[in-house]
């Protein structure tokens, strides 16, 4: 092809830490990784920062998710956001509209609450 992502692309395979290519656009650059199975050893180790492209590209170690931090904040969240929520839509009707909000992102924090204790569940550290 002889195209500027293919030069990128080889250049960046030559480093140690990478196995194929990371760019997007160029087939097959992710067809290995969305097939292989994950098992109870893979999310104990801690699953890589698939999200951080940048650290894939400077050869940076992938960070872990604090996910006991996580667990507490979205409880904390979903407490304060709902409890006030529903006080506000109480006590104070005219700020119904901001009652309505924080129970909006309680909820929200009540389903990242969910994820976060399925996460921790299946074994992941943090």
């Amino acid at each position: 092809m002889g195209s500027a992502a293919e030069a990128a692309c080889t250049r960046i395979n030559s480093a140690p830490l990478f196995q194929r290519c990371p760019l997007p656009g160029i087939p097959g650059w992710m067809d290995e990784r969305r097939h292989e199975e994950r098992t109870r050893a893979h999310y104990a180790r801690g699953l890589p920062g698939y999200h951080d492209w940048f650290a894939r590209l400077t050869g940076a170690p992938s960070g872990l998710s604090a996910l006991t931090l996580r667990l507490w904040l979205a409880g904390f969240g979903t407490i304060f956001c709902l409890g006030s929520g529903v006080a506000l839509l109480v006590y104070l009707p005219p700020l119904a509209w901001f009652g309505w909000l924080l129970v909006a992102l309680g909820i929200v924090a009540l389903l990242d609450l969910g994820w976060v204790a399925h996460r921790k569940r299946r074994g992941e550290p943090g």
